[in-house]
């Protein structure tokens, strides 16, 4: 079981926000901010957020290191993991990190991340009418899009209707719960964080939330959030609303994350896609994300120490993922699939 840890130490804070800042390169940095994560910090210029799960330390993306520092930074955690008697692993590793630690680590592709140029989305709806008609749609049904203030995003009426709509949105969901990186965060650091609202007839039906990845410098889509109610095109006008403001600020690099489980992957990651699509939508989040055209799409990895099998490190991810337990989420699960099927 996962051993949780609470939110960051105040004392850790500062030393955590300061790599992110200063090598927050990959699009997990600024969600190893939310509660459940340790920190194992090499000097003052390497942090590896990771979660405990008890028998193994699963690090989350790359380290907050420089590019140089990469393969230290993970020999360093690997035998600090190894002296707590603990297996390691890295999930969500981008080509970079892969690249600097080929002597040490093997890889298991896990998905790819679509990643887009904000300079050029407007040409690229231009290109798209399906794009274009998905954008209008909302529209046309009086879907209005803005971006909230730090003021607002903080104010008690703001949060209980945006967790509502956190609500909503679980309840919608086949699997239980989940932590990880897949936590849904949507109020802490408001002064960072960037909220994009979704409004029909004065009721909230959608929001995008975004957070920063200051090493690029870009951002990153890692929540959106409707209303099973909510029009068609609700989801496409969040995302051309950030898109736009993105390019105003100038930014020509934004991610809505992993697509898990999309593109080149082992045989049997490609069966777990097929039969675990009745539970998570893994065919339908990859297809969402092609639609909108992006630039690119690069392959992240599961790294994991060389001379051991993968399948164990999977299972260890899996149980991050899983943070009252594997059985447990099983069991939480199987429950909620006929109060779904009956909807």
């Amino acid at each position: 079981m996962l051993r949780n840890a609470p939110s960051i130490p105040v004392a850790e804070q500062a030393h955590v926000l300061r790599c992110i800042d200063s090598y927050g390169r990959h699009a997990m940095a600024f969600q190893t901010l939310e509660p459940g994560y340790r920190y194992f910090f090499d000097g003052t210029d390497c942090c590896i957020p990771y979660v405990d799960t008890g028998g193994a330390w699963i690090a989350a993306g790359n380290p907050l290191t420089p590019a140089a520092d990469l393969a230290v930074g993970i020999e360093r955690f690997a035998n600090a993991a190894h002296a707590a008697g603990k297996r390691w692993c890295v999930f969500g590793a981008d080509d970079e990190l892969r690249n600097a630690c080929t002597a040490t680590t093997l890889n298991l592709p896990i998905g790819v991340q679509p990643e887009w140029n904000p300079a050029a989305w407007d040409a690229t709806v231009a290109k798209h009418a399906s794009l274009r008609s998905q954008i209008r749609r909302a529209g046309a049904k009086h879907v209005t899009v803005r971006l909230l203030t730090a003021t607002e995003l903080q104010a008690p009426a703001m949060q209980a209707a945006l967790d509502e709509l956190r609500a909503s949105w679980l309840r919608g969901r086949a699997m239980a719960t989940m932590g990880f990186l897949v936590q849904l965060e949507l109020n802490s650091y408001p002064d960072r964080r960037r909220m994009f609202v979704a409004y029909r007839d004065n009721a909230l039906v959608g929001a995008a939330n975004v957070v920063p990845v200051p090493g690029r410098p870009g951002w990153f889509i890692e929540d959106l959030l409707r209303v099973p109610a909510a029009p068609n095109g609700t989801a496409e006008l969040l995302v051309h609303t950030v898109m736009q403001w993105a390019a105003a600020q100038q930014c020509t690099w934004l991610t809505m994350g992993l697509a898990p489980l999309a593109g080149t992957v082992a045989t049997p990651l490609r069966w777990a896609r097929q039969v675990g699509n009745r539970w998570y939508n893994f065919d339908g989040i990859y297809q969402f994300k092609a639609k909108l055209h992006p630039a690119a799409a690069p392959p992240l990895y599961l790294l994991y120490p060389r001379g051991t099998r993968a399948p164990r490190y999977v299972l260890d991810v899996l149980t991050a993922f899983a943070p009252d337990g594997l059985w447990r989420f099983a069991l939480q699960t199987a429950r909620r699939m006929p109060t779904l099927r009956g909807r």
